[in-house]
């Protein structure tokens, strides 16, 4: 059971509050969830020591499990390796086929690599996490129209 709250620098630096949340959200399994104005949050937390602890301990796991991941790349984890060259293999061509990400995920999924290390990894193998979204290398999409040939 994982318990994460989404935008949660904005709980404890509240100059972010009002902002854009900078990244997409993608629910990789069937999951519940409660939306909850971040005001209001902040406004129970002051009001209640109690909710303030439940979140601030939610906040703490989070960053803990952060944490443990970039850990696990830095020491080259055994798992981590293994997701590394799955996502070399699947991304040495320059394009994502809608199989080959069903398949990275479920294998992340499988073996509990966390977002952060995913996003890690793909920076390690010099692709962005938009690149990966859109499934194509940038370099692949800005390739120049070929020429063609007059052949006899």
């Amino acid at each position: 059971e994982l318990r994460s709250i989404i935008g949660g620098s904005a709980l404890i630096d509240r100059e972010l509050l009002g902002r854009p949340y900078p990244n997409e959200v993608v629910l990789a399994r069937r999951s519940i969830y409660v939306e909850w104005p971040a005001a209001e949050l902040l406004q129970a937390m002051d009001s209640n020591k109690a909710v303030e602890a439940a979140v601030l301990n939610i906040l703490y796991r989070e960053l803990a499990r952060k944490v443990r991941s970039q850990r696990d790349i830095d020491r080259g984890d055994g798992v981590i390796n293994e997701y590394r060259m799955v996502l070399s293999v699947v991304l040495a061509d320059g394009i994502i086929h809608p199989a080959e990400k069903m398949l990275v995920r479920e294998y992340a999924l499988k073996k509990s690599i966390s977002a952060e290390a995913h996003e890690a990894i793909l920076k390690e193998l010099d692709w962005t996490i938009d690149e990966w979204d859109q499934g194509v290398k940038r370099q692949v999409w800005q390739l120049p129209a070929s020429k063609p040939s007059h052949r006899r």
